[in-house]
C-alpha cells in the first residue's frame, strides 16, 4: 500500500502531470496533486502553488466584495482582517476552545470574557 510520500514521489504520476512541482514564495518548491479526472472541454488543473495568508484579502474586500478603500484599512485597524495567523493558531490553540468548554465550566464568569489560552 502507498502512503502519502509513496505518491508524490511516483514516477508514473510526475511523468504523466498529475503530481506537479511547483513554487511557493514562502516554503519553496512542493509537489501537488492534479485533478484526478480530465475533461475534454474544460481539462482544468492546478497552474500555482497555494496562496500565502492574507494574500487575496484586498483582492476580495475590495474588487468581489466592493468595499471602499478606507473600509478596508477600517478593518485592518480593527483586527478584523490581517495577513498573518493569530498567535493562538501558531500555537495549535483551537480558537473556539471557549465553546467547547461544559456549559459548567463557563458558571461565575462575566459575559464576555473567555478562558486563557493553554500553553503548550
Amino acid at each position: 500500500m502507498n502512503n502519502g510520500a509513496d505518491v508524490a514521489a511516483d514516477p508514473v504520476l510526475l511523468a504523466t502531470g498529475f503530481i506537479r512541482l511547483l513554487d511557493h514564495p514562502e516554503v519553496g518548491r512542493h509537489r501537488y496533486p492534479s485533478l484526478s479526472y480530465h475533461l475534454a472541454r474544460t481539462p482544468g488543473g492546478i497552474s500555482r502553488a497555494a496562496p500565502c495568508f492574507g494574500e487575496h484579502n484586498a483582492f476580495v474586500l475590495h474588487d468581489i466584495i466592493g468595499l471602499a478603500s478606507e473600509n478596508v484599512a477600517d478593518l485592518i485597524r480593527a483586527g478584523a482582517v490581517t495577513d498573518r495567523p493569530s498567535a493562538a493558531a501558531v500555537r495549535g490553540v483551537a480558537a473556539d476552545s471557549a465553546r467547547s468548554e461544559p456549559h459548567h465550566a463557563l458558571e461565575g464568569r462575566s459575559p464576555g470574557s473567555v478562558p486563557a489560552p493553554i500553553s503548550n
